[in-house]
């Protein structure tokens, strides 16, 4: 099997997974770039050159560099690149200019070189209709390598082709988006989410800017990892604790935030003993509180008026005593006299918080360094 044929493989199965496959190969291909160069060619003295006049490596390489260990290449290369650095802030008059590099990044370079071959094969392959029906039904490209692939089709067939395929995945993309917004609403939360439920995180990968940015997300599981307990439910519970604060001191007379917790009676037990916490962390005067349970409690009271004047009318057709009827219908009227017609906000937006969360734990886990830390942890909880 040449290059290429090696090539369209790992793009046909990239294509089955979440995501841009331009961006799944890529990443991966830099992975096993860091795997060689920090295990294996540390010592060339050509590439830690190569990696000294670039000053080190850009920043979301550098992390991910950090990610998957090999602390003594690490070492050796960032060594050298501090030495040029030094050398250069030490002999120039203009310290703005000893903070450039004389070349690229090396991973950017290897990143580009990856993407380059991948969006040839690409193109190359639209010709063939079980690779366009596979393209049809994957998750498409991301704006950034679909705007490279344009610009690499030479025919105005296939970028027809490349144009006609991006644009259904876009509307599938978009449809799902309508329904799990739909689904937000509290007349339709009961229903549940299928497919949907990631289309935000999905709608985000698909129309990101080219810029290559930190993963905070290893980091986030990183200091959680360091916490007594599941990862997990440490992150769910930072996430609700931030959620309720936000309302608490940024939204309390948002319409739309209040209807949700009209509609929900409140928080459940659980959050609204957090609401109470995060009230007496922040040194709070309640105001948040009682305002958004005003409304609450006022419809709370009409429900409760409702339930006794129905029970009052029962007792006076079955002329049966009013107590004896009151212990009957009572314990479904308490504790707040009506039914809620939309589950706890907070229980609903940590729900989709935690799904997102065991995504990235399970994209993450392929790391070296990510396993250490989880090795080093206490481990998920059993849900």
């Amino acid at each position: 099997m040449n290059s290429r044929d090696s090539t369209r493989w790992d793009l046909e199965r990239a294509l089955g997974e979440s995501g841009c496959a331009v961006c799944r190969l890529a990443r991966v291909g830099v992975q096993r770039f860091f795997d060689g160069l920090l295990y294996e060619n540390a010592n060339d003295a050509a590439i830690r050159q190569r990696v000294a006049d670039a000053l080190g490596f850009c920043n979301r390489h550098a992390w991910q560099m950090r990610a998957q260990g090999g602390a003594l290449g690490i070492a050796l290369l960032n060594r050298d690149a501090l030495r040029q650095w030094q050398h250069q802030l030490e002999h120039t008059r203009q310290p703005v200019h000893a903070n450039r590099g004389t070349a690229q990044c090396l991973a950017c370079e290897k990143q580009d070189e990856i993407e380059a071959r991948v969006i040839t094969v690409l193109i190359e392959s639209l010709t063939d209709d079980d690779f366009r029906a596979r393209l049809r039904t994957s998750a498409g490209l991301c704006r950034p390598h679909f705007a490279r692939a344009c610009a690499a089709a030479s025919r105005d067939e296939t970028l027809r082709m490349l144009v006609e395929i991006q644009i259904a995945v876009n509307a599938r993309l978009l449809a799902e988006l309508d329904e799990f917004i739909r689904k937000n609403d509290y007349r339709f939360i009961g229903e549940g989410f299928g497919a949907e439920g990631d289309a935000w995180l999905r709608a985000i990968e698909i129309g990101r800017s080219g810029a290559r940015m930190l993963d905070f997300s290893a980091l986030w599981f990183r200091d959680a990892f360091r916490h007594q307990g599941c990862p997990i439910c440490y992150l769910r519970a930072r996430d609700d604790a931030r959620y309720i604060f936000t309302i608490l001191y940024e939204f309390v007379t948002d319409g739309g935030v209040r209807t949700n917790f009209v509609n929900s009676l409140g928080y459940c037990h659980e959050h609204a003993w957090a609401q109470q916490r995060t009230e007496a962390e922040h040194w709070g005067d309640g105001l948040g509180t009682a305002t958004m349970y005003e409304s609450v409690l006022a419809q709370n009271l009409a429900g409760l008026d409702e339930f006794i004047r129905a029970t009052r009318r029962e007792i006076a057709r079955a002329r049966l005593p009013f107590w004896a009827r009151l212990r009957k219908h009572l314990p479904r009227a308490l504790p707040f006299g009506i039914e809620p017609r939309a589950p706890c906000r907070v229980c609903e937006l940590g729900a989709q918080g935690e799904r997102a969360l065991l995504d990235t734990f399970a994209q993450k886990i392929e790391w070296d360094e990510f396993r250490a830390w989880y090795r080093a942890s206490d481990g998920l909880c059993l849900p």
